[in-house]
């Protein structure tokens, strides 16, 4: 059985201790590579107006998606492994993130200026489709449009399409120190850390 903790990027995260077998090691999972705006930049996301009919999905965090892909728990400790290997030799790297504007399914959306590093990291982390197509679990899905995410739903279903009035210059910038591997059970379920990966000072 795995606990569950709260972790310092806000969302739900596993006990690394482990008292028995997991009866859902081949349990399939929405499994989710991320990165997580931090400090300032976090801050400033979390102060933006909220939308009265949306409804925060449980567990989520602002958060820019690299990769999505289905898998099973039992391949978790392999994924890992060959994500640990990459971060390692990935260096921490500045985002900047334009103007948010409101989605219509609800929540924002930032763009990301410039990700020509976010691309790279992606290429550096292909080796994550050879493992989860011999697995034969794919398609690994690969973000080309980078955003950074605050997950709502809206439920009212009306589009409002604005975005925040702002100043010569970028909404908020940061620097990313670490990966997250992520997993749901099904879409709009609470969302939980598996790992988290730093990246090289």
């Amino acid at each position: 059985m795995i606990g569950v903790t709260t972790s310092t990027t806000g969302f739900p995260s596993r006990s690394l201790r482990m008292t028995q077998p997991s009866e859902t090691a081949w349990q399939e999972w929405m499994y989710r590579l991320v990165i997580c705006p931090e400090g300032q930049a976090a801050e400033k996301i979390r102060q933006l107006p909220k939308q009265t009919d949306a409804i925060v999905t449980a567990g989520a965090m602002p958060c820019i998606t690299l990769a999505s892909f289905r898998g099973r728990e039992a391949m978790e400790d392999t994924l890992i492994r060959w994500v640990q290997r990459v971060c390692r030799m990935h260096s921490r790297f500045q985002i900047t993130l334009e103007a948010p504007r409101l989605h219509p399914a609800g929540g924002w959306r930032m763009p990301v200026t410039e990700n020509e590093h976010l691309r790279g990291l992606a290429q550096k982390l292909s080796i994550v489709d050879d493992y989860i197509r011999s697995c034969r679990m794919g398609p690994v899905h690969w973000e080309t449009n980078h955003a950074c995410r605050e997950e709502a739903i809206n439920q009212s279903g009306e589009t409002n399409h604005w975005f925040l009035p702002q100043n010569d210059g970028p909404f908020a910038a940061f620097l990313a120190h670490s990966l997250v591997l992520t997993r749901q059970s099904y879409a709009g379920s609470p969302t939980e850390i598996v790992n988290l990966f730093a990246f090289l000072p």
